[in-house]
């Protein structure tokens, strides 16, 4: 990154603070827009981070949903042994409801 490299520059700085200061968007534009600057390329790998959302929302999701069942078996003072057969249950319906595909 380059520094202010003459009075112009320092003028220029100066200006865009005052525009700053009076909240004069229009100014704040022109005054950046004069220095002939480019903005720098963002690159993003893609790649590396396309699942991340798939993979956090269906395991907050498996959480969520082995949790209620939990909680309606004991809210309901069911037998423990209901709590592997529901949750097996929720295991297929949660492999289900995510799009289970068999190839």
């Amino acid at each position: 990154m380059t520094g202010l490299t003459g009075e112009s520059d320092i003028n220029r700085q100066k200006l865009v603070n005052e525009s700053y200061k009076m909240k004069d968007v229009d100014l704040s534009k022109a005054t950046h827009d004069a220095c002939g600057c480019v903005a720098a390329e963002e690159k993003h790998k893609i790649s590396q981070g396309q699942f991340i959302k798939s993979i956090i929302y269906g395991g907050l999701d498996g959480i969520i949903s082995t949790f209620v069942v939990i909680c309606s078996i004991e809210g309901g003072s069911f037998n423990p042994a209901y709590a592997l057969v529901l949750g097996f249950s929720n295991l297929v319906g949660d492999g289900i409801s995510m799009g289970w595909e068999i190839t």
